[in-house]
């Protein structure tokens, strides 16, 4: 299942490269130009092999396959992130929408910041217990 969802999404990444063309934006070129994005690209690709390489080999645990799956994720959105700032949002006539003519007001992340914390003090205890009450009897029974 790991290995079909793989395949699924390393032709959708190669769809995006293609759709981009179609549809007159040179992403391929702007992403293969950037130092950072051939890193990540290079990284996210080893973390590819590595998945297959141990998936094929039988040795690949359901943790490990899921950090090399976040990882990859990881790299990829930051290489496409890295590549895009701080532009978040293209306009057809060209322009663009940056970080920094979105932003809020400073006291609206201020009071947005504050809530999340507070939120965060009864959010975050409130998980753990239900984790603990529902997935950790799972998980000593070995199901």
């Amino acid at each position: 299942q790991a290995q079909a969802a793989n395949i699924f999404l390393l032709v959708a990444g190669v769809a995006v490269f293609l759709l981009a063309e179609l549809h007159g934006y040179h992403f391929a070129e702007d992403f293969f130009t950037h130092p950072v994005s051939i890193g990540c690209f290079i990284a996210a690709t080893f973390a590819t092999l590595i998945f297959w390489r141990k998936t094929l080999a039988g040795t690949m645990g359901l943790w490990k396959s899921r950090l090399l799956a976040a990882t990859q994720v990881g790299l990829v959105l930051m290489a496409w992130l890295i590549l895009i700032y701080p532009n978040v949002l293209f306009y057809k006539t060209g322009g663009a929408l940056s970080l920094f003519e979105a932003a809020a007001p400073e006291i609206t992340i201020r009071i947005l910041g504050w809530s999340l914390i507070i939120g965060s003090v009864f959010f975050l205890p409130m998980l753990y217990y239900l984790f603990r009450v529902f997935k950790l009897k799972d998980v000593a029974k070995g199901e």
